[in-house]
């Protein structure tokens, strides 16, 4: 695989999992998406950094040992 292949696999799932642990952080927070959703909302869009941040952290750990694996 080239350069660009790795590095569009990791942007892709750090997003995947950014967005994943938003909701998840989110949905803690707030009791859930079937309570207010104005609020659930605006929780999400604060926690989206910090979310995405960790999807990125947990991708850039994760990617390297499966690369070992893959070949």
């Amino acid at each position: 695989m080239r350069w660009y292949h790795h590095v569009s696999l990791i942007v892709t799932c750090g997003i995947i999992f950014g967005l994943l642990f938003t909701f998840l952080i989110t949905s803690v927070m707030v009791d859930g998406p079937k309570g207010n959703e104005v609020e659930f909302m605006v929780t999400f869009a604060r926690n989206l950094l910090p979310g995405l941040g960790l999807g990125f952290l947990c991708t850039c750990c994760i990617y390297p040992f499966a690369m070992i694996e893959a070949n």
